[in-house]
């Protein structure tokens, strides 16, 4: 199996080692003992605090790994019905299998959940794609601000009040004052 590349930064490569080589086995693992050749790889998306960690901020640790499916129709490939019992990388007891949720933990104690993604449905009855999409843009637009003045490091580090004041006075600089109000409510949401 192959997967998708994700540039990540060679320097922040020792903090993922350091922090995630038991949650990347897991998922190596996972994959190895429950994904079939007949589901198409594009279906299943790493996602959850340990991604966002991992890909993007190094912030801070998380222990488990979500993964969503963008097709529920998926699901039940995954059942631990199907292969638990052939695998002692996974504990063939203590397992959710529901249908919209499969969960499972490594023999090192690591949670995988497997779960249906519902923001990707182009028949969403509320906003919350639309809602991911700002805050993508609002996290771009952060992130570019804070490269522009040379600041490197962890996202919730930066993440302070004086980068934060310097950030807005530059970003609504010259916008109408309800066009500034409603990015500054946007941003505060995110």
């Amino acid at each position: 199996m192959s997967y998708q590349s994700i540039y990540i930064n060679p320097e922040k490569l020792e903090f993922i080692h350091e922090n995630y080589a038991e949650q990347i086995r897991a998922l190596e693992l996972f994959f190895k003992d429950a994904f079939s050749s007949t589901i198409d790889r594009y279906v299943i998306k790493f996602g959850g605090g340990t991604a966002l960690s991992i890909y993007y901020f190094q912030h801070r640790l998380s222990f488990d790994i979500d993964l969503f499916l963008t097709d529920q129709q998926y699901l039940s490939y995954f059942s631990p019905k199907h292969w638990i019992e052939e695998t002692n990388n996974f504990d063939g007891v203590h397992y959710i299998d529901t249908h919209n949720h499969v969960g499972v933990v490594s023999a090192n104690n690591i949670k995988v959940d497997i779960l249906v993604d519902t923001s990707s449905d182009s028949m969403l009855i509320d906003n919350s794609k639309a809602i991911l999409i700002k805050r993508d843009m609002y996290f771009k637009d952060f992130s570019e601000y804070l490269q522009g003045r040379g600041l490197d490091g962890k996202f919730n580090l930066l993440l302070n009040e004086e980068n934060l004041n310097g950030f807005l006075e530059q970003r609504l600089n010259g916008l109408a004052l309800s066009t500034a109000e409603n990015y500054l409510s946007g941003f505060n949401r995110m």
